[in-house]
């Protein structure tokens, strides 16, 4: 079966973006927690912890600025992605390795042309079963997705 004609619209849902930022809230506790616990000098403790927090912050920052571009992410059978707001596919986007399509829920990590980047937890719920079905096919028949490429 050939896909060559199709496309895919991935619509990320507020649910699982809160989910995912939750996870980050929960990364950045756990990992203070740890470094206020660790036996080290309280000014070494101190300077990893304010490190973590920035980095924690950064993180943060960043998902929600990136999420704030897109709403909708079309992938194509060739493997281009676009994302943007509305009908406003202005993004070309890169699928960065360790991104996973399951039977109903994936893990994208994408990336804008000027760096950004973000993990995007996307479910069949939103987008409808075709659309799905649609980037399942795409993911089989495009089994280099994610991973880098050889030399």
């Amino acid at each position: 079966m050939s896909c060559a004609g199709y496309e895919s619209e991935i619509l990320p849902d507020a649910r699982s973006r809160r989910v995912v930022a939750a996870l980050l809230a929960v990364a950045a506790a756990a990992g203070a927690a740890l470094l206020v616990s660790l036996p080290v000098s309280s000014i070494c403790r101190g300077a990893l912890l304010a490190l973590w927090i920035g980095t924690a912050w950064a993180e943060a920052r960043r998902f929600r600025r990136a999420t704030s571009r897109v709403e909708r992410i079309v992938m194509s059978a060739d493997g281009r992605l676009r994302g943007g707001v509305g009908d406003d596919l202005r993004y070309p986007l890169e699928l960065l390795p360790g991104s996973v399509v399951g039977r109903r829920m994936a893990w994208l990590r994408l990336r804008f042309e000027d760096g950004l980047s973000w993990g995007e937890l996307v479910t069949e719920r939103r987008g409808g079963r075709e659309a799905w079905r649609r980037l399942r096919v795409i993911w089989r028949h495009r089994g280099h997705f994610g991973r880098p490429s050889r030399s």
